[in-house]
């Protein structure tokens, strides 16, 4: 077992990475409140960051860490994901007792923007931290969560944040399970070239095939042609990077910043603010639309059913939360092994006259 510690400042924070020998972890940097790392991905998966993070619980000094996780956003371009004690919420629902400060949740809110994070949700209880008193002097909240940028939530679409019973401490534990998309590929296959229909919408293409075309001045007609055409091959794919490379940059950038202020409160500002990224979102996905069309043998792709990453992420978040995860079962007991809640429906479906109302009460949401 390997690790790296950070040690508590008096009876508050302190923080702790452990890994397992077979894992390749790098730590990039670390101080009071936060320690930063890089994880090498198994399965053919790809790098990726981790951030332990420890908010101040001063108010007064909470600016500071803010500005601290905007500044540990720009150090890198991984597929990232930050998970800790935030000691903040993002909604007023997340606490009872007194009301929290406006503008405290709105400081967490826009360093999390800022920082191109959402919030990657959870299951158990609402609530990971008390105050330990008794009623009516108790107060609860949910201080310490997980986020995330996009690209994270695309390499591990089946991420989940369980939040376990407080024992020991007055923070409940957070157990993040993950594992990687089934869909990436160990090794990638060298790129097939396509001339993309998008291109033509540039009136940089034809300048670039000009360009291209005219640079080879071969004295063997035998080669000339093929010759004009790797160049001008090579030419498009070199302006593609620059141009439609951005612009997938501009498209993920403008995805995160729409997230995140759907989660926040609907307020007239913010409702125009979204109406203004949609119409960016709509101008950028265009020619990514048109992409996935021409790679389309049919005409399946519509304007309600658009083939992008934004999308795609909201298919998968819907997704998790459509599973059965767990039941209780007739003696009160809660079940998570799949193959006893797939026996619990069979048994239910095998029988000639299931008593479904009655088995169907022990369903709950989880």
């Amino acid at each position: 077992m390997f690790g790296i510690e950070v040690a508590p400042r008096g009876r508050s924070g302190g923080l702790m990475l452990l890994w397992e020998k077979s894992q390749v972890v790098q730590i990039r940097s670390y101080s009071d409140d936060y320690i930063d790392a890089e994880i090498q991905g198994e399965d053919g998966n790809g790098k990726w960051r981790f951030t332990d993070f420890y908010c101040n619980p001063e108010v007064t000094r909470r600016k500071a860490s803010w500005e601290r996780l905007v500044r540990l956003s720009q150090d890198s371009s991984l597929p990232w994901m930050c998970a800790g004690d935030f000691n903040e919420v993002l909604f007023q629902h997340e606490k009872t007792g007194c009301a929290r400060p406006g503008w405290q949740i709105r400081d967490f809110r826009n360093a999390l923007q800022q920082s191109n994070f959402s919030d990657i949700g959870y299951e158990g209880q609402t609530f990971t931290w008390w105050n330990r008193r008794e009623h009516p002097s108790t107060v609860r909240a949910r201080l310490d969560r997980a986020c995330a940028n996009v690209r994270w939530q695309m390499q591990f679409p089946n991420s989940r944040v369980e939040h376990l019973p407080l024992i020991h401490s007055d923070h409940c534990p957070l157990l993040i399970r993950f594992l990687p998309n089934p869909y990436v590929k160990p090794e990638q296959q060298k790129r097939r070239f396509r001339f993309e229909a998008m291109w033509l919408r540039s009136p940089r293409c034809e300048e670039v095939i000009r360009s291209g075309w005219g640079e080879v001045q071969a004295r063997d007609p035998n080669h000339t042609v093929w010759e004009k055409v790797r160049n001008c091959r090579v030419a498009l794919l070199q302006w593609e990077k620059v141009d439609f490379g951005n612009m997938k940059r501009r498209i993920k950038q403008t995805e995160d910043r729409i997230a995140l202020k759907q989660q926040g409160l609907f307020d007239d500002e913010t409702n125009r603010e979204v109406r203004i990224l949609k119409r960016q979102l709509e101008e950028y996905k265009s020619n990514e639309n048109m992409m996935w069309q021409q790679r389309s043998k049919t005409e399946w792709l519509c304007e309600r059913d658009r083939n992008t990453k934004f999308f795609h992420a909201t298919a998968s978040s819907r997704k998790k939360q459509n599973e059965i995860r767990r039941i209780k079962d007739v003696n009160g007991n809660w079940c998570k092994d799949k193959h006893e809640i797939q026996m619990f429906f069979w048994d239910i479906f095998a029988t000639s006259s299931p008593v479904v109302v009655r088995r169907a009460g022990y369903l709950k949401t989880c």
